[in-house]
């Protein structure tokens, strides 16, 4: 996506992964406080985790919050002023659609009007998916149950404000293009709105 929006963006752009990371992994803080004796450090296997409860899940959400709104004001807002376009992969939409990933076993409803109450909204959310049967010949971790999930929460969010899904069932590029094309159009009309 850097390469096809241009020189400006590919030197004026930030790449954060799941969220703006001012704090560090929740297992590895809590084992320098010596909440916890040791780490799973497993990160090729994201979804290696097992199920917790709500307290647990509770914890988890709030310390992610907490990340995504100071991390927003003190690393991503500063960096927007200057126009420079900051690219998040996964953000808060993983932690409603991927529970096993971020260990936030909440429900998905919930988690979705929670954000939209506390998490900080990124002006365009993509959510680049396939079908179960191309998910399970690119990604071996997942199982097809686990996929039908993912993607449910995902069909859910569509249809949604600010979210776009993608069905990426061929190369990159023609995802990549029909990313652009809906940001384009979606932020002209915002342009649209302000000149009229």
């Amino acid at each position: 996506m850097i390469a096809r929006l241009g020189d400006v963006f590919r030197t004026a752009h930030s790449y954060m992964h799941f969220r703006p990371m001012l704090f560090g992994n929740l297992g590895e803080v809590a084992h320098s406080a010596g909440l916890k004796k040791e780490v799973d450090r497993e990160y090729t296997k994201p979804h290696r985790g097992g199920r917790v409860g709500v307290v647990s899940s509770l914890v988890r959400l709030m310390y992610y919050s907490v990340d995504y709104v100071v991390g927003y004001w003190l690393k991503v807002k500063s960096q927007i002023r200057i126009t420079r376009l900051v690219i998040f992969d996964r953000y808060y939409t993983d932690v409603i659609c991927d529970s096993r990933r971020s260990r936030i076993f909440l429900n998905y409803r919930f988690l979705y009007w929670f954000g939209r109450v506390f998490i900080p909204r990124l002006d365009y959310n993509i959510l680049l998916t396939a079908q179960t049967e191309t998910i399970l010949e690119r990604k071996q971790e997942l199982t097809r149950e686990g996929i039908e999930m993912i993607n449910e929460k995902i069909d859910y969010l569509a249809g949604k404000r600010g979210y776009k899904r993608v069905m990426n069932e061929a190369t990159a590029s023609e995802a990549v293009t029909e990313i652009l094309e809906w940001v384009f159009a979606e932020q002209h009309k915002r342009n649209m709105k302000r000149i009229v």
